[in-house]
């Protein structure tokens, strides 16, 4: 089982490589193109928000 830390990461950085892989195989299609940068930012900011949580835990120990 994978811990709480480590498993939004994951979830994070899949919803990020489906985005990108939606906005790099799109040839300029745009229905593709949209939710391909929406998932690829959603991705990012989910890793940012989930290792400045990491980062406040391994400083309050």
């Amino acid at each position: 089982m994978l811990s709480k830390r480590i498993k939004p990461l994951i979830i994070a950085l899949v919803l990020y490589f489906i985005g990108f892989f939606l906005y790099k195989f799109s040839n300029g299609n745009m229905l593709l193109v949209v939710p391909g940068a929406i998932f690829m930012f959603a991705g990012l900011v989910m890793n940012v928000i989930f290792m400045i949580r990491m980062l406040k835990d391994v400083l309050n120990k």
